[in-house]
């Protein structure tokens, strides 16, 4: 298994070509021809750019000058190897409103892929359609904007089906949102390494990142790297992650304003959701959700999931959901569960309910946890039919119990001499107990 570490640069991308002309680009494509777009165009007196992308040879780049290009019909190019189309300034127009949900504005599959520096605007009622990478080897997409809505049923799509491959998808922007519409979908096939570097992606119905399709079991189960960049009020969750490997760092998540709903008018503004698989990472990250948020938490370890770790993340919580929530394990042991979570800040003014849930998960270890939840009866931890799980070096301040133990769970909190003292003499801390509950308090030495 290739670990997230590993994949911290997916370097083999930057180990490719450096292509000369009107401007520079490092590519993963091999180049033989040129062609400068515009001039074609001009020389063909061609109203759009359709035939000139849908008839490109192997081993060529398209190069965009600044201007607008108006793509007329879905732009589909099958079997295609070292293709780039580079913009400068280069702004790709809809020509018409899309025809069926899942026109594309452009899909390439094929075998070193390059796409870079375009606008697509998608401004006009109706407009929209899918841009879809889909390589055998390694691709880049790099400094992409949309704007305006989408109007269609996705928007991004990508893949790397070689487990070998390597796909770069970096500062990809698409802040105007999609109501019947994922933002950015990672294909079922994905087996490589993909990394998802500084993008923007806000409103969007079905995810902002949905990457959890390669751990179904006939996916690829390749690994997805999402490192910085900004995710805002998507419904379902603003990044899912769902294979062994993948991990989440330096991101910046908040939901803040009305969420676009599903079909069915189901809202569920989860954060992070780690869907599925082992040893996932959530590192460096910032989460808020505040009012109108609602759904499962803030950060949620789904039931497919078996290990994860979180560790130097400021959650903030002011709607009434958890701020991390540890979900009943169906495919999963609960025995094999394990949870690691290492120096977390969780504050905000959320009320009822609790911070941190776990439930039927054993062995979850809490080191280092800022805890300060001030809204009315909000409890901090709720365990439940879970056994043998350690807090350490815990500051916690809410407004209900510190700790609620429910149907035969335990957990040891490790904490120094003064706070033993304070929470033994909180008799709120017991309140919740039942007989086959126990907590058992340490000062640490």
């Amino acid at each position: 298994m290739v670990g997230a570490s590993s994949l911290a640069g997916c370097s083999g991308l930057f180990d490719s070509n450096r292509v000369s002309g009107p401007r520079e680009v490092d590519s993963v494509a091999e180049f033989d021809n040129q062609v400068n777009v515009e001039v074609r165009r001009r020389e063909q007196n061609l109203t759009s750019v359709d035939s000139i992308i849908s008839d490109v040879d192997d081993s060529t780049l398209l190069y965009f000058p600044p201007g607008e290009y108006i793509v007329e019909e879905s732009l589909v190019l099958e079997d295609v190897s070292d293709v780039a189309l580079i913009g400068e300034d280069a702004t790709l127009v809809r020509a018409n409103p899309i025809r069926e949900d899942e026109e594309y504005l452009l899909s390439l599959i094929g075998n070193r892929l390059h796409v870079e520096g375009f606008s697509i605007d998608y401004t006009e009622e109706g407009h929209g359609g899918r841009f879809q990478v889909l390589s055998s080897g390694d691709f880049v997409v790099r400094d992409i904007t949309v704007v305006g809505e989408n109007s269609g049923t996705g928007l991004f799509v990508f893949e790397v089906r070689d487990s070998d491959g390597e796909g770069l998808v970096e500062r990809v922007q698409a802040t105007d949102g999609g109501p019947n519409s994922d933002g950015l979908f990672v294909a079922k096939d994905h087996s490589g390494a993909l990394r998802i570097d500084e993008c923007r992606i806000f409103g969007f119905k079905g995810n902002g990142i949905y990457a959890s399709a390669p751990g179904l079991a006939d996916g690829g189960g390749g690994v997805v790297v999402v490192h910085g960049g900004e995710y805002r009020n998507n419904n379902i969750a603003n990044i899912r992650l769902g294979t062994s490997g993948s991990s989440v760092s330096d991101t910046t998540i908040v939901v803040d304003s009305p969420i676009p709903p599903t079909n069915s008018g189901v809202v569920n503004s989860r954060g992070i959701w780690l869907h599925g698989g082992t040893d996932l990472i959530v590192e460096n990250c910032s989460i808020t959700l505040s009012p109108p948020a609602k759904g499962d938490g803030a950060l949620v370890m789904g039931k497919d999931t078996e290990s994860a770790t979180v560790r130097d993340t400021e959650i903030v919580v002011n709607a009434s959901v958890p701020a991390i929530n540890l979900v009943s394990p169906e495919e999963v042991s609960q025995s094999s569960s394990e949870f690691l979570c290492e120096d977390v800040r969780i504050t905000g003014g959320a009320s009822g309910g609790f911070a941190v849930s776990v439930v039927d998960r054993d062995g979850c270890r809490f080191t280092g946890m800022q805890m300060t939840q001030h809204g009315e009866h909000r409890d901090g931890f709720l365990f439940q039919r879970s056994q043998g799980n350690v807090v350490r070096e815990l500051d916690i301040d809410v407004s209900g119990q510190p700790f609620v133990l429910r149907e035969a769970s335990t957990v040891d909190v490790i904490i120094d001499e003064s706070d033993q003292t304070k929470l033994a003499n909180d008799s709120s801390v017991l309140h919740s107990y039942d007989s086959e509950t126990s907590i058992q308090m340490y000062a640490e030495r």
